[in-house]
């Protein structure tokens, strides 16, 4: 697995999601080799030979962006392999991931429930299957209310606030007018709320957010967010590669991990 720690978002997901799968391997009893960094240019044309010479019983990969060439490799030799937060994998190799399509009816139920009808969603890039799956999800859940109106008011940004186009697509969504926005992460949902800050806007008084992932900074700021399971998550990869080695199918290896909303003062009935 490997994740940049100037990432926020990667760091916390890396962090909860390693012990998920430390605790997962003593559960099982198998040994964890881990990998926490890029593979470096020097090996990249030769990654597919280093993981197919059989020294490990299965691999695992979180936010396996960049990696379809060793997953299908992999997938196509009948090497176990799992995927986390991702689910557009190659044919052969299993995914666990949170129930993604849960997390945004829960928000959206959620602020439909205090009365917003003008409910905004600020968006991951489409280039993961996670920030598509969800931008979906919204569109589902605000239309189950019957808000077709507002049911593709989408803004996609990168995960991490700090990229480049971060700051323009929250002035984008705050463009709509809306009373209320579900952020596709905990950093963006902060992000927003320093542009609304720019605007004079104060959260919740003017707008109400909910957020996805449930960071340390989302506790401190008190921001209405839905838990990811990152721990179970991890934990669960670990039982569905020693499901594969002991003769499960992939596709039936797969899991969505439930998620809970975490109420806190981000949300204002209306």
């Amino acid at each position: 697995m490997a994740f940049d720690d100037g990432d926020p978002v990667q760091h916390h997901l890396g962090l909860e999601t390693l012990s998920g799968l430390r605790a997962g391997a003593i559960e099982h009893g198998y040994d964890l080799l881990m990998s926490l960094r890029p593979t470096p240019e020097w090996l990249a044309g030769r990654e597919e030979a280093t993981v197919l010479d059989k020294r490990c019983d299965a691999y695992l990969f979180a936010l396996p962006k960049r990696r379809d060439k060793l997953l299908a490799a992999l997938g196509a030799s009948g090497t176990p392999a799992v995927a986390l937060y991702a689910t557009d994998v190659p044919p052969g190799v299993a995914w666990v991931g949170p129930d993604n399509a849960l997390a945004m009816r829960l928000a959206v139920d959620r602020l439909h429930g205090a009365g917003h009808r003008r409910i905004a969603h600020l968006a991951g890039l489409p280039l993961l299957s996670e920030a598509r799956e969800r931008a979906a999800a919204f569109t589902a859940a605000m239309r189950a209310h019957g808000l077709d109106e507002w049911s593709e008011r989408i803004v996609a940004a990168d995960w991490n606030p700090r990229a480049p186009g971060a700051a323009a697509a929250c002035d984008r969504v705050l463009d709509w007018k809306p009373t209320a926005v579900v952020c596709a992460n905990d950093f963006l949902a902060l992000g927003l709320i320093a542009c609304a800050k720019d605007r004079e806007l104060n959260v919740p008084g003017d707008l109400s957010l909910v957020g996805m992932d449930d960071v340390r900074e989302a506790a401190e700021r008190g921001l209405t967010t839905v838990r990811n399971p990152f721990y179970a998550i991890g934990r669960a990869a670990v039982g569905a590669a020693v499901a594969i080695i002991q003769g499960t199918p992939p596709d039936d290896a797969c899991q969505r991990i439930a998620l809970d909303l975490i109420e806190r003062r981000s949300v204002r009935a209306i």
